[in-house]
Parts: C-alpha cells; structure tokens; sequence
C-alpha cells in the first residue's frame, strides 16, 4: 500500500456550463429520460442541461476573447475523456440498472479483453464487460467485471449528472484502471510540429519516450500527433497524445487536443479526487482538478548543460500561457509507513522466496534451518517501528494479545517455520 501526497498550484477557476442544441432523436432520448427522473431541466426548458461544447463556434468572438483573459479554462475546453472501472460481481444486477437510467436499454456486443461476454448501451459509448461461468473464462478475471464509459457518454451526460453517477458508482467501491483528461486549446497557443521539435529536444520533463506521428492526409486536412510516455502497465502510468484535432473531428473543431491517459496508481489517485468533488457537488472543484492533473503531467522547460535541479530551469512561454489558465499540481508518491504485515509478506514472497528455495536445497534441511534461526534473531534485533505497528496490527485483527511482540523471544519453533515454508515452496 502507499499513501497518496498530492500539492495544488495555480488554483483560480471561473466556471461556466455550456448549453447546447439537441438533434431531435437525442432530444427524444433526453426527454424519456427527464420523464424517468434523470434529468433535471435547467430553468425550466428541456434541453438546457450543461453539456460538452462542440466546435470553434460554439460562442462568438467578444465571448472567446473575454474566455482568454480569464484565469481558468470551464467544462467546454476540459473533460473526462474516457472511465474505466471495475467491480465485484455481486454488483452487476447493481451497475446494469443505474447504467440504464441514464444511457437507457443496453443489448449483448462482442467481448474484449480478458472476458467473454459484453453489453453495449444502445446510442452510447458504454460498454460493461463480465465473464458468463457457464461459458469458459481467464481465470485471473473470476469475480470482477469492468466497466468503460467514452468520452462521448460522459459529454452526453453533462458534468452535473456525470457527477451524480459517478456518486452512485462509488457506493459499490469499484477500482479505476483508467482515467482520461483532455484539453482543447481553441487558441492554438502553439502549433503540434513546434512541441514535437521541443520534445525531441528533451526539453520536456515528466517523459523520457517521444513519438512524433508524421501528418496523414485524408482530403483537405492534415493530422499530427505528439506521443509522450507509454501507455498501461508498459509505462509509469502516464500516457499523453498532443494532436490537431481538426483531423479527428472532420473540421468541426479547431483546436489542439491535449490528452493524458492515467493508469496504474494515477488512475486510483485520480478517481479518489473525483468522488471526493462528486460527493461535495462542486463542478468547480471537478473541473480545476481536471486541468491541474493534466498540467501537472507533463512539463515543458529549457534544459541546460548540467543543471540538474529542473526545478531552476525557464519554463517555455507558451506552455506558461497554457496551464496560467488550466492549472498544474505536483503528484508524488511515497511508500506509507503503516504498511501492512499481509503486505510485508507478499513482498518477501516474490523478492526473496527464490533465494530462501535455492539456499535450502543447496544447503540442505539442518544447515538451511540453522542459518534462518540466525537470520530471524538478527532481523529481530533490526525491527523498526513500522514493522511493531504492523504486528500489533496483525494481532489485533486475528485476537491476540497486543502487549509481547511476536520475535521477544528469537527462538522459533523449527517445526513451525518448515511447516510454513514447504506449503508456500513446494
């Protein structure tokens, strides 16, 4: 286990909720879903719930240029690009019917990844994974199923219900394996060719991967792409994409789309911070979370022949312009002083298990014994404070008596410690 440390910086946020327009299928949709309970008009009017905001002219010039001179960047420019979640299977009947309140009736799709059967909600982006045990399953997966929501899902839904939802999910303690945090950048602050020159420089911190995708051209527009890190278990758990966006988009949106993709322990840090702003309803809070993540991922300096403290180096302007607006925090993490004696010993199991087999075979039954009576006499005399804790700890939960820590006395039972190490050994 470890313990999480997080610090803020450059907090300032003005939020504003864009309202956009419906199609009229979505409209229907929206509206079954008001008369359900799910939606909660704005004002009165159906059709004003806050939702993502689509493309270059979603406001006017004057409203643009007062945007820019404002600290913070609002729920149109940043965003939850993607969720994925997973959870006990007791909780599928659960998940499947607050997924259905908000994205409506879902049918069977074809699996992926380590299940065997999937469900995808009609109209939406929302895909729930799980295993059939009538049908044959990767064991590694027995007793979880996944969820994943797109980045279209959760724009559907707006931050108000996103919020919402996400406060019914976390009732059911699920685990996040992936989060996604985008930003567009309407401005075009700096162009994607000039951070791909920047980044091969090595001039980025946060990095040591760099991948430039060179333009792919389909008709009139030309696409390009900067890629920093590696993404899943391959990486550290950050995985960021820098592109132009009017590619993607066939036109319809005139920006640079900044993307970090966090797993591992980032996505658990990441999620924790979104059910603590869902559970206070405070789409401020959310939204500046969103982009002081994302700035915090990644940092953009002028090295310098052997300054070592990246902290002294100048930050170049333009990407000071950008997180002035969106923010920035220092993640970082430490390994928790109160660790667990279940955790102590799954740590021993996989480092030093080998050496422990390999010595008792080479020296065999009677030396081996001999020499890991000395070793815990010896570990005795080195315990520190957090592996007292953890034994009180331990003794507490299993009844015994907290006052006499288990190795006093250093001589241990042979009997006992052959018992234990043959069963985890052989």
């Amino acid at each position: 286990m470890s313990s999480d440390i997080i610090s803020i910086h450059n907090s300032n946020y003005n939020v504003t909720l864009g309202v956009n327009d419906f199609s009229p299928k979505e409209a229907d949709t929206r509206k079954a879903q008001a008369v359900a309970g799910c939606l909660r008009p704005v004002g009165g009017k159906f059709g004003e719930a806050p939702l993502v905001l689509r493309g270059l002219n979603s406001q006017d010039k004057a409203e643009k240029l007062e945007l820019r001179e404002k600290k913070g960047a609002d729920w149109s420019e940043l965003r939850i690009d993607w969720l994925t979640l997973s959870f006990d299977d007791k909780y599928l009947d659960d998940i499947l019917n607050i997924l259905m309140s908000y994205y409506g009736d879902y049918a069977k799709s074809r699996p992926r990844t380590f299940y065997n059967t999937a469900y995808a909600f009609n109209l939406h982006s929302v895909s729930v994974l799980f295993n059939d045990y009538s049908q044959d399953f990767i064991e590694d997966m027995k007793g979880r199923f996944t969820i994943t929501l797109s980045g279209s899902a959760i724009g559907f839904l707006g931050i108000d219900l996103f919020m919402r939802l996400a406060s019914e999910l976390m009732q059911f303690s699920p685990t996040c394996s992936r989060v996604d945090y985008a930003f567009d950048d309407f401005y075009r602050v700096v162009e994607v060719e000039d951070i791909a020159k920047v980044s091969k420089l090595g001039d980025v911190k946060g990095f040591r991967k760099v991948n430039y995708l060179e333009p792919t051209d389909r008709g009139v527009i030309t696409g390009k792409q900067v890629s920093l890190g590696r993404r899943g278990s391959r990486g550290n758990g950050k995985y960021m994409r820098i592109y132009d966006k009017l590619l993607e988009s066939n036109g319809e949106m005139d920006c640079i789309r900044y993307e970090v993709e966090f797993s591992l322990k980032y996505s658990q840090l990441a999620w924790s911070q979104i059910i603590l702003f869902c559970a206070m309803n405070d789409s401020k809070l959310l939204t500046q979370h969103i982009g002081e993540f994302l700035g915090g991922a990644v940092d953009f300096i002028h090295r310098e022949h052997g300054v070592k403290n990246l902290d002294r180096l100048k930050q170049y302007g333009w990407w000071s312009e950008i997180i002035s607006r969106i923010g920035t925090a220092e993640l970082s993490f430490r390994s928790s002083p109160n660790k667990e004696l279940a955790e102590m010993a799954r740590n021993r199991k996989k480092q030093y298990n080998p050496i422990l087999a390999a010595e008792y075979i080479a020296l065999g039954k009677a030396k081996f014994f001999e020499m890991l009576e000395e070793d815990l006499k010896d570990g005795h005399l080195r315990l520190q404070e957090k592996h007292n804790q953890a034994i009180h700890r331990a003794r507490d939960v299993a009844g015994l008596p907290i006052g006499d820590l288990v190795f006093k006395h250093p001589k241990v039972s042979e009997l006992i410690i052959e018992d234990i190490f043959l069963k985890e050994n052989f």
